[in-house]
Parts: structure tokens; C-alpha cells; sequence
């Protein structure tokens, strides 16, 4: 029920929408049973001689088949359009936006796959529902109380038969629902487990191929549907093997007691045959409504696990966000300063986060290009997340041009910022895609001449449809080169005050790696431009004012090339292993 709840609130926009859905189901319904009525009290009036009045009521009956079908046309243009549609672009565009928004360090603790497969499944689960809730539970419970009330006046008898089976045969269904929910919530679980089997071989097809791992990768899909399906089968078992039996004797017997009944009054004299066949009418249609609702009872409860992990997604709001009054604005003399800044990773099976930066303090002047070296896990790529906020500290002050981060607005703060890192950020897409990703204002001129400054235009030239080349997922047609060279248009597009280079070059020959440098000097020439450069490799940072040192989430070394390599600390001996002249 609370997961019903979640849904309702999440689907605010659609309230209205809802409401007049529930107006047109009630005018639908009733003109149904006014079909049934009509051809009652045309019974009773040919059976008294009125043979010329029957064209007359041929004509209302053929009236009213014309409404209905007008009627029902609208019913499902309203559940097909103006809900399932309109709810699953709605479901869809609000899940991505919230996944956009989240927390680097959420995203980190997520498995992709089961994420899109719970929200997939979720979004599905929501439209299935709507198209039961439009299709069969509204016009059902219209039904059921347009049936009743009009049967109650004109055979009490009946309608106590009828809503005795109908208590027994709503406390089956619950009690059959919930001897089958254990079995239906670890069905999901399956579900997304398969979501990221899947998508794990998948985005590494070329280790899986190159280490015959094709069949390990099967098995494993397949225990995981063998599982899926042993669940299914125990579910299904309860309710078709269990409980359907005693749900077909309540309407069976319930029938018959109400057929008996009505030929006992009919004999007796105490209704007549047409008000016979009404009662009838109205019985079959309210025993039909019996499995139709025990049916819905089952679709809501099937849905049920997949809406609550949807709604529990959706409730979710990132720690990271905007101040509501930020009066920091981008310009070129932000100078940088971390104080007493310590962060400490969130680990998921561990009660204890798992500490990276401990009480660090360095500043760092606009317009300066500085290199932050040191062994690999000693901190470095985490304290460029803190300037622009993928992450936030645990302890300490960060600020950019004396303001607080936290005080930034967030698309202001990292708007400063342009990111080449080591890990080839090109997405699916065009190459224009790529370029100008965030910038859709940005003109084709500007999109080639950052091109050209990158030294990628040349190549793109080449390429059957230009700048209009898809690059595949993760850009698998380019090479490592041509990756960093998109990246580096990119940042040439954005020209922004502060450039990380997160070891830029660490794939990359030393052909391709001079080449990229070469098209890095404009950027550290740029007194408006702050460079900040991670590297291993020290050859990398030769263009750099300063250089920072760091070894287990501190500082321990800072200065120029020759005053570092004067000290005989960490960074002369990586100096001496690299073996740089």
C-alpha cells in the first residue's frame, strides 16, 4: 500500500488527468447498464402487446450502442494517450534527470545494470498498472456499485448472496497474495541481477572474447534465470493450484444459489421474467467482476515490488546541491584555496569511510600552473573532485576567489572548470556531440576552430560524414590519441578558467603524447587560465610554476623542478626511477 502512496505523489502532474478519467469511466459504466435496463423493459412491454412500440425501442437500444461506442473510444483514447504515453516519457525524463543530479559517490556505489534495470522495470511495472487501473480496476468498482445498488432494491435476496461470495473471494485473493510476495520480491531481485550480468559481459565483450569467457559468462545468466524461474513457478502454484480451485467453487456456488432463487421468484409470481433477465444481468455481470478484480488484485501486487524499488529510487535527493542564494560569479582571478581539508571515501560494507585526504592546506593562484605528483593512491585525483564539488570534503574549507564551494551555484562552480583525464570521456554520439557536450549555443565555427587548436579537425575531415561521424559507445572507433585530442577540443571550446589534466597522456606513445602537449601550450600561456596537472609521468609537467608532492592523502614535498630534486625526498627518487634528464 505504501508503495501505491509513493506512486500517487510521484504522479502529481497526472491528478487532474486522473479525475476526469473517473467522470467519463462513471458516464461510460452507466450507460452500459442502462443497455441492460432498456432491454428488460422491452421484454416486459412486447410481453403485454406492444408490438408496434418495437421499433421505438430498437431505435434507443441502436442510440445507445452509438453512445457506447463513442464512449469507449474516448475511454481508450484517454488510457492509451493521456496516461500510459505521457506517464512513461513523464517516469523516464524524471528518473535520468534525478540520475544527472546525483552524487558521484553514489553513482560509484551503484551497479549500472541493476540500476536501469530496476528503473526499466519499474517505468513498465508504472504503465502496466496505469492500463490495468484505466482498463479494468476503474470501470470494475464502477461496475460493481452501478450493479449493486439497483439489484438491492430490486432483489435484496440476491445482492446478500452476492456479497457474501464477494468477501470470501476478495479474503482468498489477499490471503493468496500474501503467500506469493516472498517468492515475487525475490523475482526482482533476479530481474536485476540479469540487468547486470548482462550489462557487465557486455561492456567488456573484449576481455570476455579474449579469455573464452563466453561460456562462464552463459552459465552464470543462466542460473541466474533458472533461479528466476524456480521463483515464478512456486509463485504460480500457490494461486493457480491453491487458491483459483476455491475461488471457481465460491462463484460457482454462488451462482446457482442466486439462478435457484431467481426461478423460485419467478414461479412464485414475485418478479416477473423481465425483471428475471435484469437481476440475471446484473448478477453476471457482478460474479465477472469477481475474477476481474481478484485479476487486479494480482497485477497490483505483481507490480507492486517493481513500483516501491521505483518510488524508493525516486525519493532520492543528492547530498550535492546548489545553495538557494549564491552570490559567487566565474571570473579570472579566482584563487584556489583548500584549509585543513580532509575526505574519507564512503565504503559500502564497512561502518568506517575509508580516509584519502587528511588535514591538507595549499592554495593555488589564478593564472598558476601546478603539478600535484606522488604514487598512486596518494590522493591526487580526489583533491581536484573537491574544487568543483563531484565530491565534498569531510573536514576543512575549500574556495574559489575567497568563496566558499558550498556557497557556489553548482552550474556557475563547475562551469569554471574543464576536465582531460586518462579515462577517454567520448560518449555515444557525433563528434559535434562530443565537442560541444554542455554548450548548445555553441556554433559550428567555434566547434571547428577548437578542433583545429586540438590538431583533431584534420582527422574528423576524413571521416565519411565529418563532424557529423557517430563514434560508437565510449567512442570505440578512435584511438586513445584521437580520444584525447576530442577531449581537448573540448576544453578549447569551453576556454575555461581552470583546466585539470588528470593524466592526460598516461596511455598514450610518446609521439601522440608530445603532439598533445604541443596543443596544450596555449592553455599554459593563458594568465586567465589556471592549469592543474596530475601525473606519474614526470616528463608531463615540464611546463608547470610548481609543483606538489603528495603520499598518503598530505603534502609532503612542494617547489620548483630543481628545488624538489635538491631534497632527495619522494619526488627525486620517482625523478631518478623514470630516469628524466
Amino acid at each position: 500500500m505504501s508503495s501505491l502512496k509513493g506512486l500517487w505523489k510521484l504522479l502529481a502532474p497526472f491528478h487532474k488527468r486522473f479525475y476526469f478519467f473517473l467522470v467519463l469511466a462513471v458516464v461510460y459504466e452507466s450507460f452500459a447498464i442502462l443497455d441492460s435496463y432498456v432491454l428488460s423493459f422491452s421484454i416486459e412491454k412486447l410481453g403485454v402487446g406492444s408490438l408496434k412500440n418495437l421499433a421505438i425501442w430498437i431505435g434507443i437500444i441502436l442510440v445507445i450502442d452509438e453512445i457506447n461506442m463513442r464512449l469507449d473510444n474516448k475511454f481508450d483514447w484517454e488510457v492509451v494517450v493521456g496516461f500510459y504515453y505521457e506517464i512513461y516519457k513523464y517516469l523516464k525524463i524524471r528518473m535520468l534527470t534525478l540520475f544527472l543530479d546525483m552524487d558521484i559517490s553514489w553513482h560509484h556505489q551503484q551497479k549500472s545494470g541493476a540500476l536501469l534495470g530496476k528503473i526499466n522495470n519499474g517505468v513498465d511495472k508504472v504503465c502496466d498498472l496505469t492500463m490495468t487501473l484505466g482498463w479494468e480496476v476503474v470501470p470494475t468498482t464502477i461496475q460493481l456499485f452501478i450493479s449493486a445498488i439497483p439489484l438491492s432494491f430490486i432483489n435484496p435476496w440476491c445482492t446478500l448472496i452476492i456479497f457474501v461470495a464477494f468477501v470470501i473471494f476478495v479474503a482468498l485473493t489477499i490471503r493468496q497474495l500474501n503467500l506469493q510476495k516472498p517468492y515475487r520480491v525475490q523475482k526482482y531481485t533476479h530481474y536485476e541481477e540479469e540487468w547486470a550480468h548482462a550489462m557487465n559481459a557486455v561492456n567488456n565483450i573484449e576481455i570476455v572474447q579474449l579469455h573464452n569467457g563466453q561460456h562462464r559468462v552463459r552459465d552464470e545468466f543462466t542460473s541466474i534465470h533458472q533461479n528466476l524461474m524456480d521463483q515464478g513457478v512456486k509463485e504460480v502454484h500457490i494461486g493457480v493450484y491453491i487458491f483459483n480451485r476455491w475461488k471457481i467453487r465460491v462463484s460457482s456456488y454462488a451462482r446457482r444459489a442466486i439462478l435457484g432463487l431467481l426461478l423460485y421468484q419467478t414461479l412464485q409470481g414475485q418478479i416477473s421474467v423481465g425483471e428475471l433477465v435484469f437481476a440475471w444481468t446484473l448478477t453476471e455481470k457482478l460474479m465477472h467482476s469477481f475474477w476481474r478484480i481478484a485479476r487486479l488484485f494480482d497485477r497490483v501486487a505483481e507490480s507492486s515490488e517493481g513500483i516501491k524499488r521505483l518510488v524508493d529510487t525516486a525519493e532520492l535527493r543528492p547530498e550535492i546541491q546548489s545553495p538557494h542564494n549564491a552570490p559567487a560569479s566565474a571570473n579570472d582571478q579566482n584563487t584556489i584555496s583548500l584549509s585543513h581539508v580532509s575526505y574519507a571515501h564512503p565504503t559500502e560494507n564497512s561502518e568506517e569511510d575509508e580516509t584519502c585526504i587528511t588535514d591538507l592546506s595549499l592554495t593555488i593562484e589564478a593564472g598558476e600552473s601546478i603539478a600535484i605528483v606522488g604514487p598512486s593512491g596518494a590522493g591526487k585525483s580526489t583533491l581536484v573532485k573537491l574544487l568543483p564539488r563531484l565530491i565534498d570534503v569531510t573536514a576543512g574549507v575549500v574556495t574559489i576567489g575567497g568563496t566558499n564551494v558550498t556557497e557556489w551555484e553548482l552550474s556557475e562552480l563547475r562551469g569554471m572548470f574543464a576536465l582531460v583525464s586518462q579515462d577517454y570521456a567520448v560518449m555515444d554520439g557525433t563528434f559535434t556531440d562530443n565537442i560541444a557536450l554542455g554548450d548548445y549555443h555553441a556554433t559550428q565555427t567555434q566547434i571547428v576552430s577548437a578542433s583545429q587548436k586540438a590538431g583533431i579537425h584534420e582527422f574528423i575531415m576524413s571521416t565519411p560524414l565529418g563532424y557529423e561521424t557517430q563514434l560508437g559507445e565510449r567512442g570505440i572507433l578512435l584511438s586513445g590519441g584521437q580520444k584525447q585530442r576530442v577531449a581537448l577540443a573540448r576544453a578549447f571550446l569551453k576556454m575555461p578558467h581552470i583546466l585539470i589534466l588528470d593524466e592526460p597522456t598516461s596511455a598514450l606513445d610518446s609521439q601522440t603524447e608530445a603532439k598533445l602537449q604541443e596543443a596544450l601550450e596555449e592553455f599554459y600561456k593563458d594568465p586567465h587560465v589556471t592549469v592543474i596537472v596530475i601525473a606519474h609521468r614526470l616528463a608531463t609537467i615540464k611546463n608547470c610554476n610548481r609543483i606538489v608532492v603528495m603520499d598518503e592523502g598530505h603534502i609532503v614535498e612542494e617547489g620548483t623542478h630543481e628545488e624538489l630534486i635538491g631534497n632527495h625526498g619522494i619526488y627525486a627518487n620517482l625523478h631518478e626511477l623514470q630516469n628524466i634528464s
